[in-house]
């Protein structure tokens, strides 16, 4: 028995690869524990795209899975050079900014904040004033940290904060950083 797919479903399959990764890369953080199902899913029909570009090129090469060929080929340099995996961080980060700047605020001028009772966030009273909203994590911790000295910028490595070593964060705006510590 002979597998016989068509040129267009080819092509079909291979545009799910790159709407894979986006959905990948919105729900890395926007969703708690979907960038476990996104992982799968993008692994999946990585596997399933790669399987049918190199069985189409091995049977015989046309013009659609020569077209398909490249549309994977872009997809991996687009994802490992311009920084659409960090475009669901970015966006939760906007979400979420007004609640973040709203604490900061309160804590400065010494009110009580309701995230602390939730375990949403972590006060380090410094100086300089520290707050880490938790975004949760298997196994690990990631989340944002308002760090007004902005130090982490020098060492963006090995950094050492609440009581955590070890971590890595990359700047989301003013004095805010997205931080992951294992």
């Amino acid at each position: 028995m002979r597998l016989v797919i068509s040129d267009k479903l080819s092509l079909v399959v291979t545009a799910l690869f790159p709407i894979s990764l986006l959905i990948y890369a919105a729900t890395i953080y926007l969703i708690d524990f979907g960038m476990f199902y996104a992982a799968i899913l993008t692994g999946v029909v990585g596997l399933v795209v790669l399987v049918l570009i190199l069985y189409k090129c091995i049977s015989r090469i046309t013009k659609y899975s020569a077209i398909s060929l490249i549309m994977v080929i872009v997809t991996w340099l687009i994802w490992l050079f311009v920084p659409v995996r960090d475009f669901g961080a970015f966006v939760r980060f906007q979400i979420d900014r007004d609640q973040y700047e709203a604490v900061v605020k309160n804590l400065t001028v010494g009110k009580e904040i309701g995230c602390l009772k939730s375990e949403m966030c972590e006060v380090d009273k410094g100086p300089p004033l520290r707050v880490a909203f938790t975004w949760g994590g298997i196994g690990n911790w990631l989340g944002i940290i308002y760090n007004p000295s902005d130090d982490f910028e020098k060492n963006p490595q090995n950094i050492k904060a609440f009581g955590r070593e070890g971590g890595s964060c990359k700047k989301m705006g003013d004095h805010y950083y997205l931080c992951g510590f294992d």
